[in-house]
């Protein structure tokens, strides 16, 4: 059942969960109001080096980190992620999988993959408006507390730290969770245009989960408003609040990792749809007899059933799926 309705293009009604009025929304403009980061982690095929790039800008001239940039109007997110390889580091890719994506809000998304070299081509070398050059640096020099590592006889120094963490966490999804197929692979589609930003929640209790009480069994869905950057609140801030009241006695969600991703682009759509699992984090409390309280009259809890692939990827055990994280 899941993996139909997950499938379908629902037209829920976002409105009845909406935490923001949609008069307070900004319309969703790529690199206007909302800005949509794609980013690549591209490692050596023995998993010892990764790619980074010398920056070029003014602000951050000389300074080394992992090729990324912002995605363009009337682009999606893979065309926009293998773009920005290309013109920063001199490679062309073939992306396995989003690795996380992290937000500051809606205004700010960043989507982390992870991706393999494709042909032959040498990273980089000759400076332009983008970059200065690319380079491949060993693993074991950016992880030292200090990082005494020389390109072309200068000192590296990075532009920041939170590329550490990616890129740890990229060596673990590709050497280790994809190799050893415990990684929900999710890359987005670019199918179907929205024009809001929302997000379709799974919300599971132990093999339960909540839709509509409709034939057409629909997840609680509602859009996610945009405001001027630094005044919104967090995705997950959002979600919360909405849930919250949906479910009063269940206590906080877990946010288990995003199924899927779907963003077009084209025709200056610039929204997109978030699918998002999400499980009662105490529901060793809750039984099959005892499921948490659902407001309202619309949604009820529904058996997972065995057979379905989605529930076969949410309880196959050591399975991880895609971390969405707030940050900042």
């Amino acid at each position: 059942m899941l993996e139909k309705i997950l499938e379908s293009k629902q037209s829920s009604n976002p409105k009845l969960f909406d935490p923001t009025p949609r008069t307070k929304s900004l319309p969703v403009q790529t690199k206007k109001t909302v800005f949509y980061i794609v980013s690549t982690v591209v490692f050596s095929p023995d998993f010892k080096k990764v790619v980074l790039v010398q920056e070029s800008k003014a602000i951050c001239r000389g300074k080394w980190y992992l090729p990324a940039g912002r995605l363009e109007p009337n682009e999606d997110l893979i065309t926009g992620a293998k773009r920005e390889l290309y013109e920063e580091a001199g490679i062309h890719v073939d992306l396995l999988t989003l690795a996380q994506v992290q937000e500051n809000g809606v205004e700010w998304i960043r989507f982390c993959f992870v991706g393999v070299q494709k042909g032959n081509d040498k990273l980089k070398n000759k400076p332009d408006e983008e970059t200065l050059q690319a380079a491949w640096v060993p693993l074991k020099e950016l992880f030292k507390s200090s990082i005494d590592y020389k390109v072309a006889g200068a000192k590296l120094v990075l532009r920041a730290k939170d590329i550490l963490p990616i890129i740890r966490d990229s060596l673990t999804v590709q050497k280790d969770l994809l190799k050893n197929k415990k990684f929900n692979i999710v890359l987005p589609s670019n199918k179907v245009s929205f024009p809001n930003i929302s997000i379709r929640l799974v919300v599971t209790c132990n093999d339960f989960f909540m839709g509509t009480k409709d034939k057409q069994v629909l997840l609680p869905e509602f859009n996610l408003y945009v405001s001027r950057i630094g005044e919104g609140k967090s995705v997950q801030d959002k979600v919360a609040e909405v849930m919250d009241g949906l479910l009063p006695d269940a206590g906080a969600l877990r946010c288990d990792g995003i199924l899927a991703v779907h963003h077009s682009g084209y025709d200056a759509v610039d929204g997109m749809r978030f699918d998002v699992v999400y499980c009662v984090d105490q529901e060793a409390k809750f039984s099959e007899k005892i499921l948490p309280k659902i407001s309202g009259s619309r949604f009820m809890w529904h058996k997972m059933e065995a057979k379905d692939k989605i529930t076969q990827v949410l309880f196959t055990k050591g399975m991880c799926l895609v971390p969405f994280s707030t940050i900042g």
